[in-house]
């Protein structure tokens, strides 16, 4: 379950952690609309560029520093690319409209 800890807001109830090079890569690719979401963990906060390549839905992003709280929040559409302004070491994939009242500074929990 993926909850938004400050707004005590449910987002999700499943998700997969993407923890290896090989599922961060792949993520939503070919899939069909999902009813779950990704979180990619990183050992350390950096930039994430994110791609939409062969993704067919638009998602939701959320960027989260080592403490899980929300540093950006982003919409991506199919087939583009996105390089965030802020460094994460979290970053949470999740199905359009499921970000609820999320602002940033909001502290997420999986």
């Amino acid at each position: 379950m993926i909850m938004n800890k400050s707004k005590k807001q449910v987002l999700v109830k499943k998700h997969r952690a993407c923890t290896n090079i090989f599922s961060q890569g792949f993520g939503f690719m070919l899939h069909h609309k999902p009813d779950y979401a990704l979180v990619f963990v990183f050992k350390k906060m950096r930039y994430v560029p994110i791609t939409m390549f062969l993704v067919f839905f638009q998602l939701d992003l959320l960027f989260l520093d080592e403490k899980k709280r929300v540093v950006e929040i982003a919409r991506l559409k199919p087939f583009r690319d996105y390089m965030p302004k802020k460094k994460a070491q979290y970053v949470v994939e999740l199905p359009v409209g499921r970000l609820g009242k999320t602002k940033v500074g909001d502290v997420i929990e999986f």
